[in-house]
């Protein structure tokens, strides 16, 4: 049984969230992240990452206390304004390039379903990166983007035209041409959405595992305080797992030795792959097949040979078997998510910015087939984990639209 709570919510006005909400995707340049933070003094970027404004990212929790008290200022300022009871949304994303409609609830989900595992996870937490962002939650009391959860079976479009109140916000974000729609649930339709939700047994962690563990630490904390559990939620956007886009990380190796002789790497290749030369890029052909760029060599089509595919998962995944018979056993990479030798791109990038990538400091490029939610499911209910960087999950949503305060 899911337990879901209306949150208490501070948020911009209509007028001023396309000014204060902004996209935090971890793929922006410092330089446009500065630029952001001097052009618009609305921006909750002051907030969440003000050690920009000290050009001082080695020592980001020094800077927390002055992203607590632009907070405090946003706030004296009516930028932001509290919800006058507890509340939850619908929201709604429209991809219109893409053709694609994302839609769920914005709400609290009960700390103790996390802890009892019932939210479900298939990464593991880094704890330096967990141990900060607690600390940014500790110093705000407040944390400004839901975590992105899913569910099977769940709440469906006739529930949403069935809860869905007035609406709040409707705008569009001239970045991505993306549209964000945000309608109020009504106080008295809240009973059956929980009831719905107290049908699932379980939901699925999308996005945001850094982000919840932490926030699930400090709600221990609270619950541990004595305070009760609708004080201890966590506000996360939870829609079916069919409407998510699940895309890879491809992989980017830097200059090594073992490149040197290109015949004979790609013998070393062969041993657990067929390997042909490709006059075209090679992007998501299907499962076990993987593409490979080198300036020099141009692109190839690597297929796995099946019987070096483990039997069960998460080592049977194809990004698993990529680190174990390429990174580890030919390149010598034991840790994928601590080795220089080794950056990670979005499988969203085009053939040609992924060439001229490589082209200007890297040695050569592995692109990857994405995972299937299937995968995702399988691996997160056998408490395994997938190897790093292995999903890319839209949607993405904005940070300060929509704030829970603590």
């Amino acid at each position: 049984m899911i337990r879901v709570f209306p949150i208490k919510v501070i948020r911009p006005e209509p007028e001023t969230v396309l000014q204060v909400s902004t996209r935090i995707g971890g793929s922006e340049s410092i330089e446009h992240l500065t630029e952001e933070l001097e052009s618009n003094p609305f921006s909750y970027l002051h907030v969440v990452k003000p050690y920009i404004h000290f050009a001082d990212p080695e020592h980001q929790e020094r800077h927390f206390p002055f992203g607590r008290n632009y907070f405090r200022q946003l706030k004296a300022q009516g930028v932001l304004v509290n919800e006058p009871t507890r509340r939850a949304y619908i929201y709604r994303q429209t991809d219109a390039k893409q053709g694609r409609v994302y839609e769920g609830y914005i709400l609290g989900v009960s700390v103790l379903d996390y802890d009892e595992d019932k939210i479900k996870r298939h990464e593991h937490t880094l704890t330096s990166k967990e141990n900060k962002l607690v600390k940014h939650i500790e110093t705000l009391g407040a944390i400004g983007e839901p975590m992105l959860l899913c569910h099977l079976g769940g709440p469906g479009a006739e529930m949403l035209e069935q809860v869905r109140g007035e609406q709040l916000f409707d705008f569009v974000t001239e970045e991505d041409g993306l549209r964000h729609e945000v309608w109020y649930i009504p106080e008295e339709k809240w009973a059956a959405l929980a009831a719905k939700f107290s049908e699932l047994e379980s939901l699925y962690i999308a996005d945001g595992h850094h982000r919840i563990a932490a926030t699930a630490r400090y709600l221990d904390q609270r619950l541990e305080a004595g305070f009760a559990e609708e004080d201890c939620v966590l506000m996360a956007y939870v829609l079916p797992a069919d409407q998510l886009q699940i895309k890879p990380f491809h992989r980017l190796v830097k200059p090594m030795p073992v490149f040197d002789d290109w015949q004979l790497w790609i013998r070393r290749l062969e041993q657990g792959f067929s390997v042909a030369s490709s006059a075209e890029p090679v992007f998501g052909v299907e499962p076990g097949v993987f593409g490979m760029y080198s300036k020099d060599h141009g692109w190839y089509l690597l297929r796995l040979r099946e019987e070096y595919r483990p039997a069960v998962l998460p080592k049977a995944l194809d990004v698993a078997c990529l680190e174990s018979l390429i990174f580890k056993d030919i390149l010598g990479i034991e840790d994928s998510k601590t080795s220089e030798d080794l950056s990670f791109v979005r499988g969203d990038m085009t053939a040609r910015e992924l060439e001229s990538l490589v082209d200007s400091k890297f040695a050569v490029a592995f692109t990857v087939h994405p995972n299937s939610f299937k995968e995702i499911k399988d691996v997160a209910d056998r408490h395994g984990v997938m190897p790093p960087k292995s999903t890319w999950i839209e949607p993405k949503l904005r940070t300060g639209m929509i704030i829970q305060e603590f």
